[in-house]
């Protein structure tokens, strides 16, 4: 039995050889900073409320954000392609957690935007992170070490909502907050220093602005004449996202929950994110691309309706809500995912960097557009009408892709 045992632990540790170096630099720094992060999203938009916004500034606050991340996302690639990944990453790890502290002094909504405005700009070492991430894994363990790196900070943040209760119960919903926005700069200059530590793994080259748009020409050449139904699912798909940009207000001041039950709801939403990781990726594969994303969609819609109908129905209190979200969370994830797949599917492997990144901007400007029609409709016609919009949304895409979207009868490997 000990030999057994100890023949285990070798292979274990053989198996898991690879995460050293800049690898296991990056999940330190994701474990560091994760748990912070994810208690912080839990009241983040009552707390901008509590600070004199309205739900409209909320959604005009997202919106930009979405729209600005796309664009330094577009330029991101470029960036870390030009000046190296190290740099860019380390550097812009510290200038995003330095404003967090924005975030916790600020002494209303005002400061915020401007705060979520230099964090989105700041956002530009994403490429470069996921470069970095990459660049650090050997081809033939990329699957389990981007399980890895997922599931570890995930594991690690998965009570960050009680955290995120705790704090607000004990020091009120704005000084709750302002210590939660305390931790997380703390935590991500943190992860910073640590991130020091990473080996640049790629040379800059001298290439102009010009090159690098000239770049893209092909790939968006490939994009008008082949990837129109998926680009027309991925808008729908981001469209129908926006009603999370006003998600707190709905549940907390329309539907009644109250903030401890809404931190209970976000802490069970990740729990089934994290229970669904996996088989929603075997459901993807084995029922297909296309089967998935109208699954996705429907479930989407349905989920969204019922909500917008939730107090119609007498469904308003903590179980009927919760069963609703967790299906729309759930839900969304699928479409995502399926989406994901069928991308990697339909691009060839020499134009999915300028794609991945071409889709990922016009993604952000749906969600953008969503986010800013979901705060003004909530105003001007009621809480309802969010979730009414994106339900309808959803079930637009749903019909347009059971007419235009096909499986690929050859898939890019």
């Amino acid at each position: 039995m000990g030999r057994l045992r100890s023949g285990l632990l070798d292979r274990l540790r053989q198996e898991l050889a690879f995460l050293r170096g800049n690898l296991f630099v990056l999940i330190v720094s994701w474990v560091i900073w994760s748990p912070f992060s994810h208690a912080v999203e839990v009241y983040e938009q009552v707390y901008v409320m509590a600070l004199g916004a309205t739900v409209f500034v909320l959604g005009l606050m997202s919106a930009l954000s979405s729209v600005i991340l796309g664009l330094v996302r577009f330029l991101g690639g470029y960036v870390a392609d030009r000046y190296g990944r190290k740099r860019i990453l380390v550097s812009m790890t510290f200038a995003y957690s330095s404003a967090l502290f924005l975030y916790a002094l600020a002494p209303d909504w005002r400061w915020i935007f401007v705060a979520s405005l230099i964090t989105s700009v700041c956002l530009l070492y994403q490429p470069a992170l996921s470069a970095i991430h990459m660049d650090s894994i050997p081809p033939e363990k990329r699957g389990v070490g981007f399980s890895i790196s997922s599931l570890l900070p995930e594991l690690v943040a998965l009570p960050a909502p009680l955290l995120a209760i705790y704090l607000v119960k004990r020091s009120g919903l704005v000084g709750g907050m302002r210590l939660a926005y305390t931790l997380m700069a703390l935590a991500g200059l943190t992860a910073g220093v640590v991130r020091l530590k990473l080996k640049e793994t790629w040379r800059p080259r001298e290439e102009s602005v010009k090159d690098f748009l000239q770049g893209y020409r092909e790939a968006l050449r490939f994009a008008s004449g082949g990837l129109r139904p998926f680009m027309t699912a991925l808008v729908l798909a981001s469209l129908a996202m926006g009603f999370n940009a006003v998600i707190q207000p709905f549940v907390i001041f329309y539907l009644g929950i109250s903030l401890a039950d809404w931190g209970l709801i976000y802490f069970l939403g990740s729990v089934a994110w994290l229970a669904i990781l996996v088989p929603a990726g075997a459901l993807v594969d084995k029922l297909g691309r296309r089967a998935s994303f109208l699954l996705g969609t429907a479930l989407t819609s349905i989920s969204l309706i019922t909500l917008a109908l939730a107090r119609t129905f007498g469904l308003a209190s903590f179980w009927p809500i919760t069963g609703l979200l967790l299906a729309f969370w759930c839900s969304s994830y699928l479409v995502f995912n399926s989406l994901s797949a069928l991308e990697a599917d339909l691009v060839p492997r020499g134009l999915r960097g300028r794609l991945s990144a071409f889709l990922a901007l016009i993604s952000d400007v749906a969600s953008g557009i969503s986010a800013f029609l979901c705060g003004w409709l909530y105003e001007a016609m009621g809480p309802m009408s969010p979730a009414l919009m994106c339900s309808m949304v959803a079930l637009a895409g749903l019909l347009i892709a059971l007419a235009t979207l096909r499986e690929p009868e050859v898939k890019h490997d």
